[in-house]
């Protein structure tokens, strides 16, 4: 239940800043998507605790849309430190309240390179039935309402009206979404055959096959 959820939050919220405590650490670094009471109670302890913030803000605007805009000042005014992925960010973070901007940074965000360790472009084409001479796309990660799936099938369903090949591969777990609108899409645009379908979570060691297979 969420109530069982948010006493077991608080909890190990206590339990962790109590472990930074007994450590000597003096700065924490918090990672935020929105911004809610959980994300107030967080800083609010580091900040009673005497401790330095770091805040990554990952999303400037929630993608809800339901944002509490004095909540969120509140959050960000208690950190010493600011980081945003890129100039657009940054720019959102000025609009919003320009008092923030000199504790801010641009930190790009890291990727996934490293560990993609490469393979046998056939033998990749081959595990997903895929002609090497068909260009294919790749639609990765959690697919939830705000990612726009439903626009790239859209999109993908006026490349086959017009004859133009191609293979989309869908790869990831549904979260806080219902799939079978996806599929109703895909139905309806007669784009069965175009498409590869691996609805859930991709492992690790899986990565470097879905992304070596595709070309963009």
């Amino acid at each position: 239940s969420r109530i069982r959820k948010g006493l077991k939050f608080v909890y190990f919220l206590f339990k962790s800043i109590r472990f930074v405590k007994k450590q000597c650490i003096s700065i924490v670094h918090f990672h935020f998507f929105h911004f809610t009471v959980i994300e107030y109670i967080c800083v609010g302890m580091a900040a009673i605790h005497g401790m330095k913030i770091v805040v990554t803000v990952h999303d400037v605007e929630s993608f809800d849309g339901n944002e509490n805009h004095g909540l969120k000042k509140r959050i960000l005014k208690k950190a010493q430190s600011i980081i945003v992925h890129n100039q657009t960010s940054l720019l959102e973070i000025k609009r919003f309240d320009s008092s923030l901007v000199p504790g801010c940074s641009v930190i790009h965000h890291g990727n996934f390179l490293d560990d993609l360790q490469q393979s046998d472009p056939n033998t990749i084409h081959n595990l997903f039935n895929a002609d090497n001479k068909i260009p294919v796309l790749l639609f990765f990660g959690q697919i939830k309402k705000v990612k726009g799936l439903d626009i790239l099938l859209q999109a993908v369903a006026r490349l086959k009206e017009q004859g133009i090949q191609f293979k989309l591969i869908i790869a990831g777990k549904v979260w806080k979404d219902d799939f079978s609108i996806y599929k109703e899409i895909i139905q309806q645009s007669d784009l069965s055959d175009s498409i590869i379908q691996h609805i859930h979570y991709i492992k690790n060691e899986d990565l470097p096959q879905y992304f070596h297979a595709c070309d963009m």
